[in-house]
């Protein structure tokens, strides 16, 4: 790490994590780290975010476990009785091959008439998942049966009830749900939707009337993108007869639509929609040795399907930058997610490759009053050995550039869960105040290493806990608080256990 007044440039190289065969089967290790500092508040995009963590599928059974879908939204308002709106809630679930499942739970009634769905009633579901779309309804005009014409926003008998969606929000198919079928149609303006798929439902004989409704039979392919991709969506509720729109909806703010809204034209508010953020495999712990190195990468930013420039998100999650936040598996790369290679002092926050020895590539952190103060990384490892992880150590180097007269912390934690984490202060490192003009300095220096911060392996104890890691199949994460300097992560490995 390095200080600076808002600023601090340090790369860190990860070598060595060793790991005795605890975690088994698809278990997954999370490295994190945490920056210090004041965090700017941002507002949000979004009504809900979902992330999914888990490489399974949910189970088309009509039957809705609590904590069998990856997360839901909540319905607003009551105008049809609430089969969509308050009450409600709205399931979403993927894996790793890209398969999607979808369920609408009444979670007030236990039965009854609000959970019924009349002959021409209709949950529309529009997805925005990939560049382009359409802006709204207005120029849907297929009418060839009931499930078109409720996502053309029209009747069958007649009648339009035009529906403009959130700025940013472009849809590109419309998944429609009815009393006795589902269906995903891509959405093409002034002719006819076309058709992509039926959709399997449980239950089947009783579908329209049953309180728990779940369908699969999607995929991320389907719906044009790519498992570890993040989609939007927002629901709504019609009566595709007379085009009649409940003003029930799923994904959007509370207050939206007070009233019915009848056949007539509605515009969504600014953050009227929801992303779910599908589930990303993690990188894999495949051997005794994993090495994480940043070769090739040069600032580009991070996705999921990355180019040699930058890092793949499906093992990264970035928090604390003043152009947003990254889940794993989603896409940043412009701002301060992509500032760039860089082998000078600079003053602009965000991520870097900084050049600081001999060639060596790292991930570069460079902190300001509005970025990575505090912030962190959270870097996931995934165990495919088929053994058991007991424990592991983490090896890496840290560069620090101590320009300017402000000092900067980076501590280390990791997580069976992703939300409660476990410190490891032995792995606490904090530059020093007072600025100096050595350029970048690796860590055991004199310079640094009286600061707290050892350079050899780390050994994490806390992961010595088999039993509860293969209950959780989470990933575990690494903290790191407040740099101002830059990382580079290289090697992880695993130790396998003693037979006797």
């Amino acid at each position: 790490m390095h200080d600076a007044t808002p600023r601090s440039d340090v790369p860190s190289s990860a070598r060595t994590a060793s790991s005795t065969p605890a975690l088994r089967g698809a278990s997954a290790l999370g490295l994190a780290l945490l920056l210090s500092g004041a965090l700017a508040s941002h507002a949000a995009a979004q009504v809900r975010a979902i992330t999914d963590v888990g490489a399974g599928l949910a189970v088309r059974d009509g039957a809705i476990g609590a904590t069998e879908y990856a997360g839901s939204t909540t319905g607003i308002n009551t105008s049809f009785g609430g089969k969509l709106g308050a009450g409600t809630r709205l399931h979403l679930d993927s894996d790793a091959a890209g398969n999607l499942a979808i369920a609408i739970e009444d979670t007030t009634s236990g039965g009854g008439e609000s959970c019924v769905l009349g002959v021409d009633d209709s949950v529309v579901i529009y997805v925005d998942s990939r560049p382009g779309g359409v802006t709204g309804t207005g120029g849907l005009t297929d009418t060839g049966d009931g499930g078109r014409a409720a996502v053309s926003g029209r009747g069958t008998g007649g009648g339009t009830a035009p529906l403009t969606f959130a700025p940013g929000f472009t849809a590109d198919f419309a998944i429609v749900l009815r009393d006795d079928s589902a269906s995903v149609f891509a959405l093409v303006e002034g002719g006819a939707l076309g058709f992509v798929r039926g959709l399997s439902r449980a239950p089947g004989a009783m579908f329209g009337a049953a309180c728990n409704r779940e369908v699969d039979g999607l995929s991320l392919a389907d719906l044009g993108t790519a498992p570890g991709t993040a989609i939007d969506y927002v629901a709504t509720l019609i009566n595709a007869a007379n085009a009649f729109r409940s003003n029930e909806f799923q994904g959007v703010a509370a207050g939206t639509a007070p009233s019915n809204i009848g056949a007539n034209p509605f515009t969504l508010g600014a953050t009227d929609f929801a992303t779910f953020q599908t589930y990303a495999a993690p990188a894999a712990i495949a051997g005794q040795k994993t090495v994480i190195e940043f070769r090739g990468f040069a600032g580009a930013g991070l996705s999921p399907t990355p180019t040699a420039t930058q890092l793949d998100s499906r093992n990264w999650a970035v928090t604390g930058l003043s152009d947003g936040t990254l889940a794993f598996g989603g896409t940043q790369t412009a701002g301060d997610f992509a500032r760039g290679s860089s082998a000078i002092a600079i003053t602009t926050g965000g991520l870097y490759n900084f050049a600081v020895a001999s060639g060596a590539t790292t991930l570069g952190l460079q902190p300001t009053g509005p970025d990575l103060t505090p912030g962190t990384l959270t870097l996931r490892l995934q165990n495919t050995t088929g053994g058991r992880l007991v424990s592991a150590d983490l090896s890496y180097t840290i560069w620090a550039r101590n320009d300017n007269a402000v000092a900067t912390a980076l501590d280390l934690a990791w997580s069976a869960d992703g939300t409660t984490f476990t410190p490891v202060p032995a792995a606490s490192y904090a530059s020093g105040a007072a600025a100096d003009a050595l350029g970048f300095v690796v860590c055991h220096a004199a310079r640094d290493a009286p600061r707290g911060r050892p350079c050899g392996p780390v050994p994490l104890p806390a992961l010595v806990d088999g039993r509860r890691a293969g209950q959780h199949g989470e990933p575990r994460r690494a903290r790191a608080r407040r740099p101002r300097a830059a990382l580079d992560l290289q090697p992880l490995r695993r130790r396998n256990a003693r037979r006797r």
